[in-house]
């Protein structure tokens, strides 16, 4: 990514009306009285950028500050390189954001309540590490990817395990009826009269009922076929769908014309392939009633065969019945068998293709965690012995747990007590495991409970496969602040002491435009001449600061590299100073504004000598 700054910031309207301010790639300082527009210059550049909040909370009230302060007005910002230039601009009334073109690398913004809040949950704590890694993104992407197919090629396997289930009692009969068929064929053999007459005409019968079951069967393959290319046809129409609407969402800020050309070619052998599905498709229905002409042809010439028959002997024809309608049921039961070992076979290729897609998966969320790890050990070596950064992965069990909740609700299975248990004591890779091999005596003794609840539970488990395999135990990350000899968890922190951990972590970021507004409230002078100071001028070649600021130690220990005092009548903001730290009138306006005039500082000056 490139390294981008903010060269210029420009307000038209509202209450920072007629701003115009041109930034260095270095530390700039933003100073004023308190409701002179500092944090609203801020919130209009996070706007202008469309840049979330680190909460959703926060997100919400950064958006509810800057609309409030630009009204009608419009704000815009121009980002640099040092060689190109990239200008972004925007309304309250535009409903679309900015189009930030791939490859850039936005500014980070912190205000003030997301520096004393964000390490307070858990996600933003994850936020405040995930920030510092540029591949984040295109992971989760690659996590959404393959949970998508996971959970897609799952619905496709219980479709066919289902089905396949529900002709197990019909394929039960099967050997009842070949038995049926043996006896009713004995009996049939005497009943034939000695007559060479109706031995002709039952050989004829016999003939063409056989060629009526072949013409079924292929009646029934014909059938089968038909689905098989119905189901493909849906696959192909709902792939092009995908792709259509992939193809809107990408349109905005994918460019590579190589690769586009690609898929539009793929999509285009893909509707092909559909047009020719459609054509199969036809072709097997005019082979269907071919067949089924002949077929009626076939029970014509038979009724009338098995008329003479039985008129020449009563009885052989109802057992000549008999014998049609249980090979028919026969045939019938036969075909099915031959469906289901056909869908089996599908089963487990696509039982294949969704573990590749778990293992991919896997590989994902370890290769994040591996990353997140790094960042916290680099964080912990830099800013140790005070402040500790590290990682528990995979210990955030609510959503787990609230996956099984929804597995079990409305089963009549009591899971108040039963989800925690399962979600504390069997990850859900081996509860996947367990339900898609129906091992419930294993199930049972983990959770000490009967084999008949556990078979339950396992059973409707096995429904969700998909959410199970996809679910997200999400890494939780610790902060600590060294108070005395003891490490405090940040939960158990004042937010002066939350600020001195939160502030020197996102101050590690050194490649990257970062703005933070008055990251000196709650924190002693000490801390930030000591820590603060240190960590800005750190950054210095490296990526531009912005902070807004009282304290006069930040831009004048920091050296910053640009000086702007705000200045406001109660209606409207402006600049009223801005230049180099050397400029006498940045010098007055530091003094005036932040030591409250030279003769206060004479004053202190002499109290310490």
């Amino acid at each position: 990514m490139q390294n981008l700054y903010i060269s210029k910031v420009q307000v038209e309207g509202g209450f920072l009306d007629g701003l115009n301010i041109e930034l260095e790639n270095g530390l700039n300082t933003v100073i004023g009285a308190r409701g002179t527009g500092k944090s609203s210059l801020i919130e209009l550049i996070r706007f202008c950028l469309s840049i979330p909040g680190h909460t959703a909370e926060s997100s919400s009230k950064s958006l509810a500050h800057a609309k409030a302060v630009l009204r009608d007005g419009q704000v815009s910002v121009t980002l640099s390189d040092g060689n190109e230039s990239y200008h972004f601009s925007r309304t309250v009334d535009t409903n679309t954001t900015p189009q930030i073109p791939s490859g850039l690398e936005l500014p980070l913004i912190f205000s003030q309540t997301e520096v004393e809040n964000i390490g307070l949950l858990s996600s933003g704590r994850l936020k405040l590490i995930d920030d510092f890694n540029p591949d984040i993104q295109q992971l989760e992407i690659n996590e959404t990817s393959a949970a998508s197919i996971i959970e897609s090629l799952s619905i496709e396997i219980a479709k066919f395990n289902e089905s396949v289930a529900e002709s197990e009692d019909q394929l039960a009969k099967l050997p009842e009826l070949k038995g049926r068929l043996k006896e009713y064929e004995e009996e049939e053999k005497k009943l034939k009269a000695t007559s060479d007459l109706v031995s002709d005409k039952s050989d004829k019968l016999s003939s063409l009922s056989e060629d009526y079951l072949k013409l079924k069967a292929r009646i029934n393959a014909v059938d089968s076929f038909i689905d098989n290319q119905k189901e493909r046809e849906e696959k192909l129409k709902s792939y092009l769908e995908i792709s259509k609407s992939e193809e809107q969402a990408s349109e905005s800020n994918f460019d590579d014309e190589s690769l586009e050309s690609l898929v539009l070619n793929a999509d285009a052998q893909v509707r092909s392939a559909l047009e020719k599905i459609i054509e199969v498709i036809k072709s097997a229905k005019s082979k269907k009633e071919h067949l089924e002409l002949k077929q009626s042809d076939i029970t014509k010439a038979g009724q009338k065969l098995r008329t003479e028959v039985d008129s020449l002997q009563k009885g052989a024809g109802e057992i000549s019945r008999k014998i049609q309608r249980v090979k028919e049921d026969i045939a019938l039961l036969e075909s099915i068998e031959i469906s289901n070992e056909n869908k089996e076979r599908k089963i487990m290729s696509l039982t294949m293709e969704r573990d590749k897609a778990i293992d991919s998966l896997r590989r994902v969320r370890i290769e994040r965690a591996a990353k997140r790890q790094e960042v916290c050990e680099q964080l912990t070596n830099r800013l140790k012995p005070r402040i500790r950064v590290h990682l528990e992965e995979n210990s955030q069990l609510e959503d787990y747990q609230q996956v099984i909740i929804e597995i079990l609700k409305g089963t009549g299975i009591k899971y108040n007590e039963l989800a925690p248990a399962i979600a504390n004591s069997i990850p859900p890779e081996v509860l996947f495991e367990l339900a898609e091999s129906n091992d419930f005596e294993s199930f049972s003794k983990l959770l000490n409970i009967s084999q008949e609840r556990a078979g339950r539970v396992l059973y409707e488990v096995a429904k969700s496969l998909g959410q199970l395999a996809t679910v997200r135990l999400e890494d939780e990350v610790i902060l600590e602040l060294l108070d005395g000899s003891e490490p405090k968890d940040f939960s158990q922190l004042s937010t002066g002491q939350r600020c001195t951990v939160i502030l020197p972590i996102i101050l590690q970021h050194t490649h990257s435009t970062l703005i933070v507004d008055q990251p000196e409230d709650h924190i002693d002078n000490a801390f930030i001449v000591e820590t603060l100071i240190s960590a800005l001028k750190s950054r210095e070649g490296l990526g531009q600061t912005i902070v807004t600021t009282h304290n006069a130690n930040i831009p004048v220990l920091g050296e910053a590299s640009q000086v702007m005092e705000l200045h406001s009548d109660g209606t409207r903001g402006h600049i009223s100073t801005c230049g180099a730290l050397s400029s006498s009138t940045v010098v007055e306006a530091i003094s005036t504004v932040m030591e409250g005039g030279r003769e206060a500082f004479r004053l202190r000056a002499k109290f310490y000598d």
